[in-house]
């Protein structure tokens, strides 16, 4: 599992396996999302 301070790559993950959160029972803490994008122009 990740740990404070990880980052993961999906490089191409999503086509093998499908990633989510776990679901809790109590939802009384706030979740933070980061997404990076790559972005090519032509």
């Amino acid at each position: 599992s990740l740990q404070h301070g990880d980052v993961l790559i999906m490089e191409a993950m999503q086509e093998a396996f499908e990633h989510s959160v776990p679901r809790r029972k109590r939802n009384d803490t706030p979740r933070i999302n980061f997404t990076f994008r790559h972005i090519v122009t032509s």
